[in-house]
C-alpha cells in the first residue's frame, strides 16, 4: 500500500506533459508574413512616359513560400510589364490584367522584381493609389493554406508632365480648350458682340461652348478613349477652331454683305439725287428709285410764297426738291429690236419703276402724257420741275393719284 501514492504522484506528473504535447502538436503554427517594399524611380507620370519600378518581396519566416503570385491593380491607361523600360519596346505586349507569376520564395530570402510603368497617349489625369498585392502559399501538417499580402503606392499622372495647361487643370481642359480656341478664331474676325466680352466672362461662356462641340467630337469620333492626351486635346482645340472660324466666318460674311448693301444703297440714293438743271426722264428715274412700290401715287410740292404743284412723284434734298407729271411709252412706237419680245417683258412689268429699266434697257422713248399742275394758279407744260430747297415742302402719297407715273399705251 506504500506504493500506491508513489504511482498516483508519478501519473500526475506526467499526464499534463502528454495534455501539453497533444494541444501543442494540434495547434496550427503562425502564418507567415512576408514583408513587400515598393519604390518608384519617380511618383509622377505623363503621357507616353515609362518609369522604372522595384519591388521587394521578404520571406522573414522560417517556412518556403510556394505560388507567389503578384497582381497590379492600376488605372486602365497605365501598363505593366515585368521587365527592364529600356528592353520593354513598343511592339511587346504589357500585362494587362495578368499577374507576374513569382514562383517559390525560401526561408528568410529576398525576392527583387523589377517592373515597368507605362502610359499610352491617352493618360488618366489624377493621383492614384497603385496597390501590388502578393498571393502565396505554404504548407502545414501537409494541409496548402494561402494568404495575401499587399502595398500601396501613390503615382500622379498628369498631362505635359503638368497639373495644368495654362493656368487651367488638367482634369478641366477638355471643357474649356475647345470653347477658348472659338473664343481666340472668332476674336480675330472682331464680331461686335463679343468685344465687350471680359477674359473671366469668356472662361465661363468656353464651358458652354465646349459641351456642345465636345458633344460633336464624340458623335463624330465615339472610340476617341478615355483619359486625356495631347492629340484629344488637339482634336478638341481643332474643333473649337474650326466652329470659331465657322461662326466668325459667317458673322464676317454677313457684316461684308450689310456694309456692301449699304455702300450700294448710299450710291443708289446719291445717284438718285435730284439735282437742279436735271431732265424730267431723268427726274422720274431719280423718283421712281425713290418710291420703288409705289402705285398710282400723288405728290404735292408748296413753295414759301405758298405755290402749289401736283404731280405724280416728289422729292427733295437739302439742297434741290423736285416733281415730276405723268409720262407713258407708246407701243405703237417701238421701232427697234424684237418688238415680240420687247412687248412680252414690257406688258410683265408690275411696277412703274420696271417699266422705266426696260426702256433703258431697250432704249424705248419715254414720252410726257400729262404735265405738272398749278394748284389754283396758271397752268403749266413742264414735265419735270427742280428748286432751290428754300422751306419747300414736298409729300408724296402712295395710292392717292389718279393712274401711274409711268404706263405702257
Amino acid at each position: 500500500m506504500r506504493r500506491t501514492p508513489s504511482i498516483l504522484l508519478l501519473l500526475f506528473a506526467v499526464l499534463p506533459v502528454t495534455l501539453t504535447a497533444q494541444t501543442t502538436s494540434k495547434q496550427p503554427s503562425d502564418p507567415p508574413k512576408p514583408v513587400v517594399t515598393v519604390s518608384f524611380e519617380r511618383n509622377a507620370i505623363k503621357e507616353s512616359d515609362a518609369i522604372q519600378v522595384w519591388v521587394w518581396f521578404t520571406n522573414e519566416g522560417d517556412q518556403s513560400l510556394s505560388k507567389v503570385t503578384l497582381h497590379i491593380n492600376s488605372p486602365a491607361s497605365i501598363d505593366w510589364n515585368a521587365s527592364d523600360c529600356a528592353r520593354w519596346n513598343d511592339n511587346a505586349r504589357g500585362l494587362g490584367n495578368q499577374p507576374v507569376n513569382i514562383g517559390s520564395v525560401g526561408p528568410h530570402e529576398i525576392r527583387p522584381i523589377t517592373i515597368c510603368a507605362k502610359s499610352g497617349p491617352n493618360i488618366d489625369v489624377g493621383e492614384f493609389n497603385i496597390l501590388f498585392a502578393f498571393d502565396y502559399s505554404w504548407t502545414n501538417n501537409n494541409i496548402e493554406r494561402h494568404s495575401i499580402v499587399t502595398a500601396e503606392k501613390q503615382l500622379k499622372a498628369n498631362l505635359f508632365g503638368s497639373d495644368t495647361v495654362a493656368g487651367i487643370p488638367i482634369a478641366l481642359a477638355s471643357f474649356i480648350v475647345p470653347g477658348l480656341f472659338f473664343w481666340f478664331v472668332l476674336a480675330w474676325f472682331r464680331p461686335s458682340s463679343t468685344s465687350a466680352l471680359a477674359l473671366g466672362d469668356k472662361l465661363i461662356y468656353s464651358v458652354l461652348i465646349s459641351l456642345p462641340l465636345l458633344w460633336i467630337v464624340n458623335r463624330l469620333s465615339p472610340n476617341t478613349g478615355a483619359g486625356i492626351s495631347f492629340a484629344k486635346l488637339g482634336v478638341y482645340a481643332i474643333t473649337g477652331v474650326a466652329a470659331g472660324a465657322v461662326i466668325g466666318g459667317g458673322d464676317w460674311l454677313w457684316r461684308w454683305d450689310k456694309n456692301r448693301r449699304a455702300t450700294h444703297a448710299k450710291l443708289v440714293r446719291e445717284r438718285n439725287e435730284v439735282k437742279i438743271g436735271d431732265a424730267p426722264e431723268v427726274l422720274l428715274g431719280n423718283l421712281l428709285h425713290a418710291f420703288p412700290v409705289y402705285h398710282s401715287p400723288r405728290a404735292v410740292l408748296q413753295t414759301a410764297d405758298g405755290k402749289k404743284y401736283e404731280g405724280s412723284l416728289a422729292a427733295g434734298t437739302d439742297s434741290a426738291v423736285a416733281i415730276v407729271g405723268w409720262f407713258q411709252i407708246d407701243r405703237e412706237k417701238i421701232a427697234s429690236g424684237n418688238k415680240a419680245e420687247i412687248l412680252t417683258a414690257l406688258n410683265g412689268a408690275k411696277r412703274p419703276l420696271d417699266l422705266f429699266e426696260l426702256a433703258q434697257k431697250y432704249t424705248l422713248t419715254i414720252e410726257g402724257s400729262d404735265p405738272i399742275r398749278v394748284l389754283g394758279g396758271t397752268a403749266i407744260t413742264d414735265l419735270g420741275l427742280t428748286l432751290p430747297n428754300k422751306d419747300v415742302d414736298v409729300e408724296t402719297l402712295d395710292g392717292q393719284g389718279s393712274k401711274e407715273p409711268l404706263v405702257l399705251v
